[in-house]
């Protein structure tokens, strides 16, 4: 048997906006997961003094950037919803230094001997990532309900939220791309019980060199 240690098992959590990744990734990160949101890290990676903010200036102009001196953000949404060229020049910028991050901070938790790595992807598929992981998770819920969430969670138009979803990659292509499937139809206390099964098995894949999860 080789004395070589084995890789953590790399676990990819996506789904459209407003499924309930982050509070997937919250409950795994609560069971004892190395998680990292790049989510933050794609808004670290646009942050005040940056390649990427100077990157978005260039592209976008000064109309993205507030009177403080940072990302209008809102602004920036409305942009890339109605641009599908926008969209993809700002993933352009922003892609690259997430993924560099992403990895960076895996390789730290590994090295510290974590044996679950897991990542909040939102644009997993989009960009292509999903065979830097082992397995995938995807968060599915009802488009109603995901409207009802973002109009709550991001005070924004319900035209918009739905505007949002559909620039999305379809919730069924992602589900045929899946490992595993959460359905999050209901409040978010529904899921804990899959939630934490599905950790379970994870982690006992981590811990078995070859075994199926």
């Amino acid at each position: 048997m080789s004395n070589k240690a084995r890789r953590p098992l790399r676990i990819a959590v996506t789904g459209g906006a407003a499924t309930g990744k982050s509070y997937v990734c919250k409950r795994f990160q609560t069971l004892g997961a190395f998680v990292v949101d790049l989510d933050r890290l794609s808004r670290q990676a646009v942050e005040p003094g940056t390649g990427g903010f100077q990157h978005v200036i260039e592209r976008f102009g000064r109309e993205v950037i507030t009177d403080d001196g940072v990302l209008n953000r809102k602004k920036l949404r409305e942009i890339i919803l109605s641009d599908p060229t926008a969209r993809k020049d700002l993933e352009s910028i922003v892609h690259p230094e997430v993924l560099r991050r992403m990895n960076d901070a895996m390789d730290k938790a590994e090295a510290a001997g974590a044996p679950l790595l897991v990542a909040e992807v939102p644009l997993l598929f989009e960009a292509g990532l999903e065979k830097s992981f082992d397995r995938v998770v995807v968060v599915a819920a009802p488009e109603e309900a995901r409207v009802r969430r973002l109009v709550q969670r991001d005070d924004v138009a319900e035209g918009q939220a739905a505007a949002l979803i559909k620039v999305q990659m379809p919730e069924s292509e992602k589900r045929k791309r899946a490992d595993f499937v959460i359905e999050n139809s209901g409040p978010p206390g529904d899921i804990i019980g899959e939630v934490d099964r599905l950790f379970g098995r994870l982690a006992a894949k981590a811990e078995k060199d070859g075994e199926s999860a």
